[in-house]
């Protein structure tokens, strides 16, 4: 229908405007064709790269703070913080570890391994990657592995004394064995289990210490053996999701 005269014009409502500002903004949900915020993230990612680093491992770490629902929001800030391919060896080496902090939480521990390793390579004394790669083997079931990085954490801080290997053992096992257990969400009655995967042709395993139920392998497998994260140990590059057949 056609209407004619003075049309009232739009007036925001107070709650909009407020939400539209970026120091009220409750989530990135909300900053969305925001020209004011991209402004402030402009300058927030304007400067030496050793200073973009830094402001990335810092965002990085407030959202990692802000719970699981931003992990993914960190791990952005960490890997935008690694891409300013800045000088720091240092400082490098914490993104990549905090990264796999991360990741650990997230249940990725192939890369917590991998991001431990760049890690402890530009930073050999970085106490917390052996620690991070220590449970990531040990969410794995590679206990003998988990011993070793203990082992390579101790002497990277200057520890000389020669722990019982049985005890170290027996430790990394009931470790292993408090983390691998099905777990019950009473809110939607379902269950996650861990689901272990064998590779015998090369004697190694992984774990999924949560495994959904309601998860099909191949979302996993395409997870695993994604092209940006291939294992080190698949030299030949046989394991491609598609050709890969699981036998259960």
């Amino acid at each position: 229908m056609t209407t004619f005269g003075p049309q009232r014009k739009y007036v925001p409502d107070v709650d909009e405007v407020v939400k539209s500002t970026p120091l009220f903004m409750q989530s990135l949900d909300d900053a969305a064709d925001n020209d004011t915020l991209s402004a402030i993230q402009s300058l927030i990612f304007d400067g030496t790269p050793e200073e973009m680093a830094l402001n990335s491992k810092e965002l990085g770490n407030e959202a990692f703070q802000l719970g699981k629902k931003h992990y993914k929001d960190a791990l952005d800030h960490y890997s935008k913080g690694l891409a300013a391919k800045c000088g720091d060896a240092n400082l490098n080496s914490v993104l990549y570890c905090n990264r796999a902090a991360v990741n650990l939480e997230l249940g990725n521990f192939r890369k917590v391994l991998n991001d431990c390793g760049e890690a402890i390579k530009l930073n050999p004394a970085n106490i917390k990657a052996f620690y991070r790669s220590t449970k990531a083997l040990l969410s794995l079931d590679r206990i003998v592995e988990a011993r070793d990085s203990c082992k390579l954490g101790l002497q990277a801080r200057g520890v000389t004394t020669k722990p019982d290997p049985e005890d170290i053992t027996r430790l990394t096992q009931k470790a292993f064995l408090s983390t691998h257990r099905p777990i019950l969400d009473p809110e939607t009655n379902t269950l996650s289990y861990p689901v272990m995967f064998l590779y015998p042709e090369h004697t190694l395993s992984d774990l999924i210490s949560a495994f959904h139920e309601q998860d099909s392998f191949i979302d996993h497998i395409h997870e695993m053996f994604s092209p940006e994260n291939r294992p080190p140990w698949d030299t030949a590059g046989i394991y491609i999701p598609e050709k890969i057949e699981v036998y259960f």
